[in-house]
């Protein structure tokens, strides 16, 4: 089970906004995927709406029974 470490950190809650910024990542057009927009993106919040989506792309994976894009 997944807990808050001595420290108050959350494992699972950064291991899913680091998946979520991953995703919004990855979906910038091509002149956006700089390591500036990088900077900006990484400290930023990340709250339900991008968790959201890749919720939903995690659920549509395993309905399907694997990756969504084949990946």
């Amino acid at each position: 089970m997944s807990r808050p470490g001595a420290d108050g950190s959350d494992a699972f809650g950064r291991a899913m906004q680091a998946m979520a910024l991953h995703r919004e990542l990855d979906r910038l057009p091509g002149f956006m995927k700089t390591p500036a927009i990088r900077q900006v993106l990484v400290p930023a919040a990340h709250d339900a709406s991008c968790l959201g989506p890749l919720f939903g792309e995690m659920a549509a994976a395993m309905v399907a029974g694997g990756a969504p894009g084949g990946r």
